[in-house]
């Protein structure tokens, strides 16, 4: 049964969730950072890199109060990113 969808860009290569986070990787355009709101239900962006950015692989680091996007391009290089709504 389908609740929510979100349009992307070109070719999603990896995606991961945790909780009501997901993250994906677009071989072509880069790193999308989504969450699910239940009420009413969609899925809705909250960061994207704007940058031209062969991603890989996607992953989350959870480090006590604080989270990060692991993002692995295809030039076998690693990005970090910090998730601070705050």
């Amino acid at each position: 049964v389908g609740v929510a969808f979100i349009d992307v860009q070109i070719y999603v290569t990896s995606i991961c969730a945790i909780k009501n986070f997901i993250v994906l990787g677009d071989a072509q355009k880069s790193v999308w950072f989504l969450g699910f709101q239940l009420e009413p239900a969609k899925l809705v962006l909250l960061a994207k890199d704007y940058q031209s950015f062969e991603v890989s692989s996607v992953n989350f680091l959870i480090d006590d109060k604080s989270m990060y996007l692991l993002i692995g391009d295809t030039d076998d290089n690693l990005d970090i990113f910090q998730y601070a709504p705050f």
